[in-house]
């Protein structure tokens, strides 16, 4: 934890990831000062902004452009988040080239980031780093690369154009054991079984936005995939989609 807070306190932040200005720590604690965001929560901005509650496919894309962009700087600096998720989400103002201020989906809480990642290749590591509903099949076994990043921001795309998870809340349930807490072995084999169950899952691409826009289900697929090796391997080739490229975002 702390040698991700140092990597991003030295590291002038790109937009797309909020500013640290300092971490403190006292005998129990670490304090984390940071910029605050002008345009609040990520799903707060979005209840204001689209009151109906439906969002067009047009803006998930921007959403979706705004995360990759500065997962490729985050990854190229040698920086995984692994828990990429909407809450730590949220949007916040920045100074475009041309001088303009525009509100941007931002990132937050790098509590779990991993600040020795060489920028390609799998790393294994002795825990499961995230949130479960957003987590890639190989982080439950404790593997990493920039397509389990990757595989995080195919779930919130799936979430924001359908209104629904991939995979059901209660697939990643653990089990109730009374009395103490479960042991690391109950661990792994909770964990186990969540991918198994993952792998033995069939989402649902049958949403209506699917059918009218083939090229958001073909990257959702392509972002969602169970093994990683049949993801888009870096944010630079899931930049280059189709449904993300394409000139209609402007």
């Amino acid at each position: 934890f702390a040698k991700a807070q140092t990597r991003l306190l030295n590291l002038r932040a790109p937009a797309g990831v909020i500013q640290i200005q300092q971490v403190l720590e006292d005998e129990n604690f670490y304090y984390v000062v940071m910029d605050r965001a002008s345009g609040g929560s990520f799903f707060n901005s979005l209840l204001e902004e689209y009151r109906d509650g439906t969002m067009p496919p047009s803006a998930v894309c921007k959403v979706a452009r705004d995360i990759l962009e500065t997962l490729r700087h985050l990854h190229k600096e040698g920086i995984l988040h692994r828990d990429i998720k909407p809450d730590n989400m949220v949007m916040h103002s920045h100074t475009n080239d041309s001088g303009q201020r525009l509100q941007k989906v931002t990132l937050i809480d790098f509590d779990h980031a991993d600040a020795d990642f060489s920028g390609m290749g799998l790393t294994q590591v002795q825990h499961c780093f995230g949130t479960a509903r957003f987590n890639a099949p190989e982080a439950f076994l404790g593997f990493y690369s920039a397509a389990t990043d990757l595989y995080s921001v195919g779930v919130i795309v799936y979430l924001l154009l359908t209104g629904s998870m991939p995979y059901p809340s209660e697939l990643f349930d653990f089990p109730a054991s009374p009395g103490s807490p479960a042991s690391p072995t109950a661990n792994r084999r909770w964990m186990r079984q969540v991918v198994a169950q993952m792998e033995a899952h069939q989402i649902d691409w049958n949403h209506p936005t699917f059918h009218e826009i083939p090229l958001s289900k073909d990257f959702c697929q392509h972002l969602l995939a169970f093994n990683m090796v049949d993801r888009a391997a870096t944010a630079e080739d899931a930049l280059r989609h189709p449904w993300i490229s394409s000139e209609s975002l402007e």
